[in-house]
């Protein structure tokens, strides 16, 4: 899925509440990671401490590897506000790809 719309069109909201359904209950991803230009802010806070799954992490190099990843398990990885920033979209489009 890839979400795209302009800056302060609710991007950031939809992929969270998104990211909430999918966290319910037993979940439907053993680990979700959010990778962002910019960890402090409110709902990334609500969300690291409501769902243990879900990690924020800060700047593209702190991406997840694939082949680390358990290929027997969901995993879902998002990226929020870094393909603006210079460098990024590189290593953005490894996952794309």
């Amino acid at each position: 899925m890839c979400i795209v719309a302009p800056s302060g069109s609710g991007k950031t909201n939809f992929l969270l509440n998104l990211i909430k359904v999918f966290s319910q209950g037993k979940g439907t991803f053993a680990d979700i990671a959010i990778i962002t230009s910019n960890k402090d802010e409110p709902l990334y806070n609500y969300l690291s401490g409501e769902f243990e799954q879900i990690q924020i992490k800060e700047g593209v190099h702190s991406t997840p590897k694939l082949d680390d990843m358990d290929k027997e398990l969901n995993h879902l990885v998002g990226t929020v506000s870094l393909m603006d920033i210079e460098g990024t979209q590189a290593e953005i489009g490894y996952w794309i790809c």
